[in-house]
């Protein structure tokens, strides 16, 4: 405290992180229906279908982005844009808020084998639809006056995943002895798992288009700091 600026020099403006004074809990609503049938080779058959909806999540936005219209004046022509925002004495102004909704719905479905004559297996399959306006908390909102082109697939939304396990208790021979001690009771057993992969915004990393200057930590777009190529209609 007797030396705020240790030996160095302090970078002007200043980057300051704030916090909202409307911080809502963040609140998560689920349900699901499902019906199962016992089938073939004591399995049984589930399908289901799987929601949740999210609300007061948090993200970040720049309170202190100047408007497109105060920047491209000709009077503020300077080297740093960021001097035309609401504070003058900072540069990106980040304020974390919870004001992030998202919504998750799936068809589940599974078929399971339980272990019996030395046999387990199960298969399920996940067709499913992630949608936010803010997957993690650390997003920083482009655009702080115009949050509508926010709202598309999660950065986690992985549409298809089929996943399998499968288990073999190999049985033990008493006709040969070695053989029976080599190779009985060994079992055999996997997990094996495919899915599509995740979106990707279209976003060029630390791209300053707009000139409004670019905040912190703006991990929108598979994790790129930088502003989204956005046309307005």
């Amino acid at each position: 405290m007797d030396n705020p600026g240790g030996s160095g020099t302090n970078p002007v403006p200043l980057v300051v992180t704030t916090q909202s004074k409307a911080f809502k809990n963040p609140e998560a609503w689920a349900w699901n229906v499902a019906v199962e049938r016992e089938l073939f080779w004591k399995s049984v058959l589930s399908v289901g279908y799987v929601a949740r909806r999210g609300v007061h999540l948090q993200r970040e936005a720049d309170i202190n982005q100047p408007t497109l219209a105060v920047v491209n004046d000709p009077a503020n022509k300077v080297s740093t844009s960021m001097l035309f925002g609401p504070s003058r004495v900072s540069a990106p102004f980040a304020e974390p808020t919870n004001v992030a909704n998202s919504m998750y719905n799936s068809l589940q479905v599974a078929w399971n084998r339980r272990f019996n004559s030395g046999l387990q297996f199960g298969a399920s399959y996940t067709y499913s639809k992630s949608m936010d306006n803010g997957s993690n908390q650390r997003d920083v909102v482009p655009d702080t006056y115009d949050i509508s082109m926010l709202w598309g697939p999660s950065e986690f939304d992985a549409r298809h995943i089929f996943v399998a396990n499968y288990l073999y208790h190999c049985p033990s021979s008493q006709s040969f002895w070695f053989v029976g001690k080599a190779l009985g009771g060994w079992q055999i057993s996997g997990i094996t798992q495919f899915q599509t992969g995740l979106p990707c915004s279209v976003i060029a990393a630390n791209g300053e288009y707009a000139g409004v200057g670019a905040a912190p930590d703006a991990n929108f777009g598979c994790g790129n700091n930088g502003e989204f190529w956005v046309k307005k209609r």
